[in-house]
């Protein structure tokens, strides 16, 4: 058995993200981000966009916070069902964008800590 090391805790989110690749800003991508840490995210688009390997990318928060060209690396790019599936790590993310993210990311945990704590929700961590 394998264990995944990362070093930031993923969050389940439903954000949508539109980015482009960093060498070609003409070519434009809209995707869905499913789960995002401080250190990078899991993109699904139903595009087709093989041989990217560094994109800019803007995502509007569901706290109405948009933000934007956030550079990254793809370190993930394979088909997933009828889309495409990228993983994303931030690079050279200034500390404004970083602190938005990590405010970002601090109310998805208090709300899957109250969503736990929740008449019949089962803890599966005993």
């Amino acid at each position: 058995m394998s264990m995944e090391k990362r070093q930031f805790f993923r969050f389940a989110t439903c954000v949508p993200v539109k980015f482009f690749n960093a060498f070609a800003p003409g070519q434009g991508y809209s995707g869905m981000v499913t789960n995002i840490s401080a250190g990078g995210a899991r993109i699904f688009l139903k595009d087709d966009c093989q041989n990217l390997n560094y994109v800019v990318m803007n995502m509007h928060l569901p706290n109405g916070v948009l933000l934007d060209l956030v550079n990254a690396r793809v370190i993930y790019n394979g088909k997933e069902g009828d889309g495409t599936r990228l993983g994303v790590m931030f690079m050279n993310m200034d500390i404004k964008k970083l602190s938005v993210l990590v405010d970002f990311l601090s109310d998805l945990e208090l709300q899957e800590k109250k969503a736990a704590d929740q008449p019949g929700h089962e803890n599966t961590t005993t």
